[in-house]
């Protein structure tokens, strides 16, 4: 039976978070996170590519399909650069505040340029969503960063927003008007080209030769975020953009319950408040 796409989005919301767990993971074993990131891209890529070989699918570039890569893969190598550097700046709890206004910006593109209905349920969704951000994000934490530039931090975060709203549009596209193994093998590739590129005028290719372990772990992220986006894409072809980007939005939570389960942290009550909050809200975008 072919699921539907609000259950491809759950998937999705599921592997995202798992995803946000294993980079917990990297940093818990003090890996390399830009290593991490370029071997992931790069693994997904050789996967994808794999596939399409042993399957002998023949990719179909159309001007549609061109447009959409070089779209996505700049908002996504943009969005993650301007990330890392806002953390430069402030904490890393209100940088991924200001980045969850990535999933309003999302919602009113679909809503002003889609035509996608703005719904009750939809709006109780975005409420919510909001009061979970809100509990975990404004949680005392240990970050001691202290930084005369926090309106540098929050304009970095912002365009960081941006680029990852971009680049959620672009698999809204994407889905409606390109083979979606094409759409995907390209723009992974697209990003590590560019990704070595920025690597090489930097001076930092050197820097991120892996060692097994966390070639392994690259591996294993590659095939979570792959199949994340697939479940992503799927369900965008017959669901709205607007729930499906608010449920995926806040698969942070799923990080969070998995980090308390393996490394036996204590969850704070407002975390697990949020948590609560977060499978109401699911439950209320499903309807």
């Amino acid at each position: 039976m072919e699921l539907s796409w609000f259950y491809y989005s759950i998937i999705a919301f599921v592997l995202f978070g798992t995803q946000n767990f294993l980079y917990k993971f990297s940093a818990h074993k003090n890996y390399s996170s830009r290593t991490i990131t370029l071997w992931y891209i790069v693994s997904g890529a050789l996967i994808i590519w794999f596939y399409i070989w042993i399957k002998g699918f023949k990719i179909n570039f159309t001007s549609s399909l061109i447009s959409l890569v070089v779209l996505d893969a700049l908002a996504y190598f943009s969005s993650t650069l301007l990330r890392l550097e806002a953390f430069k700046h402030m904490p890393a709890n209100l940088v991924y505040l200001v980045l969850r206004t990535n999933i309003i910006m999302v919602v009113l593109f679909s809503t002003l340029f889609l035509q996608e209905n703005f719904t009750k349920s939809l709006l109780i969704g975005l409420v919510l969503m909001a009061l979970v951000c809100f509990l975990v994000y404004s949680e005392k934490n240990n970050d001691k960063l202290i930084s005369k530039n926090y309106k540098l931090g929050i304009l970095l975060a912002f365009l960081a927003a941006i680029g990852s709203a971009g680049a959620f549009v672009c698999s809204k596209f994407a889905a409606d008007f390109t083979k979606i193994i094409d759409y995907m093998a390209l723009t992974n590739t697209l990003i590590v080209f560019i990704s070595v590129i920025e690597m090489r005028i930097s001076n930092k290719l050197t820097e991120v030769k892996p060692k097994i372990q966390e070639l392994l772990l690259s591996i294993v992220l590659a095939v979570v975020n792959l199949v994340a986006w697939f479940a992503i894409i799927f369900a965008l072809q017959t669901g709205p953009l607007n729930i499906i980007s608010t449920i995926t939005g806040i698969s942070f939570i799923v990080s969070i319950a998995l980090t308390s389960l393996v490394y036996r942290e204590k969850i704070s009550f407002r975390r697990l408040s949020a948590i609560f909050i977060a499978v109401i809200a699911i439950v209320i975008l499903k309807n």
